[in-house]
């Protein structure tokens, strides 16, 4: 063989290595580039995952909250229900519920200054009882003192309770009075609920109006309103259909 032969054959080995070597290093590089194609879209994966999860969460979150949030502004209209009552009553038994009921209640602490000064008054004792007394439909004075009428008020009562008949205004007394007028109450608003009218719910506004319901005659008055209005729209409505179906009769 030749010189020029061998070195000719040298050159076309070299060449060839070195096309195998490009090759070699363009695939090493695609390899990677696939590799960090592939780690970047799981990472994308990932975030979007993150991203739902959170949203999620805040999503359950305020469904949450709202749920307790609603459930919190409700027991505190019961609350405030509840401490307009003892107010209105204004009788140590008024308070007295109010704070066996709401112990750490936002009115307690004037709840328990207001049960104080009642019970500090002997004269005003007689002037609660006095009090129910004439919401139990008897004739007597609200002057605080025990006058005759009021006397045989007090025994009146105790005879229908069947209690011992004292004539003396007391607690015991007062707890009795205060049970007849809730029971008396409670069966009024029995009676309007049944009549499920205007006017009955207006009666027991008029009749109880430190009731223990008052605070849902109201809401009770617009239903009633609604149904009208809704029931004299239908009655509306079916006139005109008569109307229309009586026309094209007549055009037939």
């Amino acid at each position: 063989m030749s010189v020029i032969t061998k070195v000719n054959a040298k050159d076309r080995f070299k060449n060839g290595s070195s096309h195998f070597e490009q090759r070699k290093s363009k695939s090493r590089h695609s390899g990677r580039a696939q590799e960090s194609q592939y780690t970047v879209s799981q990472s994308k994966e990932k975030s979007n995952l993150l991203k739902y999860a959170v949203i999620l969460l805040l999503l359950t979150g305020i469904g949450a909250g709202g749920y307790y949030g609603f459930d919190y502004y409700q027991e505190q209209q019961k609350q405030q229900q509840a401490w307009n009552t003892a107010q209105q009553t204004n009788t140590i038994q008024s308070y007295q519920a109010y704070l066996d009921q709401y112990p750490n209640g936002k009115n307690s602490n004037e709840a328990n200054k207001q049960l104080t000064q009642l019970k500090a008054e002997p004269g005003n004792l007689t002037a609660q009882v006095q009090k129910l007394l004439i919401k139990l439909d008897y004739q007597v004075p609200t002057n605080g003192q025990m006058d005759t009428r009021t006397t045989e008020s007090i025994k009146a009562f105790e005879k229908s309770k069947g209690l011992i008949i004292t004539g003396k205004a007391d607690q015991v007394l007062l707890k009795n009075l205060q049970q007849a007028y809730n029971d008396q109450d409670a069966k009024a608003w029995q009676q309007a609920l049944k009549a499920n009218s205007i006017t009955a719910y207006q009666n027991y506004q008029s009749n109880y109006p430190d009731g223990q319901y008052i605070s849902q005659v109201e809401g009770k008055i617009a239903q009633v309103r609604q149904v009208i209005a809704d029931a004299e729209a239908e009655k509306q409505r079916q006139t005109q259909l008569a109307q229309d179906k009586k026309q094209l009769i007549s055009a037939i």
